[in-house]
């Protein structure tokens, strides 16, 4: 028994009991059309990776980060100091196990053009300097 195939002919689809050219086309038209749906598809994929790399290089987007750690400082085991600077303002921020904490907003002079100490100066301990920023008697 021979059961009727689809034909795809130049201007019209036709039923065909023969399985000579007509079966040709058809596997002919089915790669083609495969063909096809893979180079939409990889276009699809490839202009979807192109707007993530550079979606901040339109109006009004910057390839800088906003948030940026400045510098980090390790005060214990499991404590740490960070000095972070977000849309021109710095942050002096402590993290520890038992969450994160603003300790102090820096006025905006960046920290590499504050003065040096004095070789004579008497040398504060940090704690102490911590304390006196948060206004705590020590």
């Amino acid at each position: 028994m021979v059961l009727p195939a689809l034909a795809v002919g130049t201007n019209d689809l036709t039923w065909s009991t023969s399985t000579g050219t007509s079966s040709t086309a058809l596997a002919t038209a089915a790669v083609r059309m495969l063909g096809s749906l893979v180079l939409v598809l990889g276009l699809l994929f490839a202009a979807i990776w192109l707007l993530k790399r550079w979606r901040g290089l339109g109006p009004g987007g910057s390839r800088e980060p906003k948030i940026r750690v400045v510098e980090t400082r390790s005060l214990a085991q499991r404590q740490t100091l960070y000095l972070v600077t977000c849309e021109g303002q710095r942050l002096l921020i402590a993290g520890s196990p038992m969450g994160v904490s603003l300790l102090a907003q820096l006025p905006a002079q960046p920290a590499d053009s504050l003065p040096e100490a004095l070789p004579n100066s008497p040398t504060v301990h940090f704690v102490e300097a911590l304390n006196n920023a948060l206004g705590r008697k020590s």
